[in-house]
């Protein structure tokens, strides 16, 4: 699927404070009793699935954009929360909760468990990657690393990060090499790895975890930290610095979306940034915290909340497509836009 890309000449220098024409959704319940929506993933079969936290049933499934959900999970999954989903090649589902690491190949029908032997479940939802040399990498919730390349039947303990006591986020960024985001007991640290996680290099110390990573189309590294700050990296990883957020006292979810925007889900809020994070704006918190972000390939942005129930909102409509040769007034910045076209991933 191809989209028009923008590429924008700045007349002014103004900077809107609010995105114009977004408007949110609310799907159907949950049900009773969720507390917190973790973590979304869309299988090849057209499911959205969203985990959530502190529920009967803690993973649910739509292929309606949320008009209805049904429960999958059915009481297997042991935990009060699933931190991380997975779809591996091989077309499994992983989900990683907070007591272990199970798997289905029928939707969610029936669920085995192939967790490490070091038990202990997942701190969150980047804990579990699959990475490009075919072996998944689960982090448990003391640090302990390990990777399975027969789909969870046998882990081979890894190192892990020297001072870390916990790791809350794992990439891998381009050349296979992989991020560790940890956390020491005292402060955040970022470790760098291009050998599958058989030794680990520091690569940036921060004032607290890294909970969220993730690689932007022009191979910039972004790490949220639990302090809402935001860290960038242009060199692949080896140096990081900080960059401009918006107000707001604590950050949870960073996506980039196929606009080439990046989404930051936010306290009361949802922000928007067309240049690598240079600048925010706002586009309206649906209802209370927004935990954790997802473009369906569809082009609906979905918000997954956090406080007093779990509830998931989606856009309205799809992430709007750019403009061709539009001459654009927002907030007083007027930018004269001319057509490029790029490949959606």
């Amino acid at each position: 699927m191809e989209r028009v890309a923008l590429t924008c000449a700045f007349l002014a220098a103004t900077v809107p404070t609010q995105a114009a024409g977004w408007h949110w959704v609310e799907t159907a319940s949950l049900g009773p009793y969720t507390n917190q929506v973790e973590v979304f993933l869309e299988s090849p079969d057209g499911y959205l699935y969203v985990g959530v936290a502190s529920g009967s049933t803690i993973l649910f499934r739509t292929n309606n954009r949320g008009d209805s959900w049904e429960a999958t999970s059915l009481g297997q999954l042991s935990g009060t929360a699933v931190r991380n989903l997975l779809m591996r090649s091989d077309g499994y589902l992983y989900a990683a909760t907070d007591y272990g690491v199970y798997r289905t190949n029928d939707g969610g029908e029936t669920w085995g468990d192939v967790s490490p032997p070091t038990g202990g479940g997942c701190p969150s939802r980047q804990c579990m990657i699959e990475a490009s040399d075919g072996y998944i990498y689960a982090a448990g919730k003391y640090a302990d690393m390990r990777r399975t390349n027969d789909g969870g039947s046998t882990w081979e303990p890894l190192p892990k990060p020297s001072g870390a006591y916990r790791i809350w986020s794992l990439l891998e960024a381009a050349g296979g090499v992989i991020f560790a985001g940890a956390y020491t007991g005292v402060d955040g640290k970022i470790y760098r790895s291009g050998d599958g996680c058989a030794t680990w290099t520091e690569v940036a110390q921060l004032p607290s975890n890294p909970e969220d990573m993730i690689e932007a189309s022009d191979g910039s590294l972004y790490a949220v930290t639990w302090n809402a700050s935001i860290y960038r990296s242009t060199d692949g990883g080896w140096n990081w610095h900080e960059i401009p957020t918006p107000p707001c006292p604590a950050y949870f979810d960073l996506i980039q979306a196929s606009d080439g925007c990046l989404y930051l889900g936010a306290e009361s809020n949802i922000f928007q940034s067309r240049n690598g994070g240079a600048t925010w704006v706002e586009v309206g918190a649906p209802l209370n915290t927004a935990l954790s972000l997802f473009e369906g390939r569809d082009g609906y942005l979905y918000a997954g909340m956090h406080g007093g129930y779990a509830a998931v909102f989606r856009s309205s409509e799809p992430i709007p497509e750019p403009a061709t040769l539009a001459l654009l007034a927002i907030g007083g910045l007027a930018m004269i836009c001319r057509r490029a076209r790029r490949t959606r991933r």
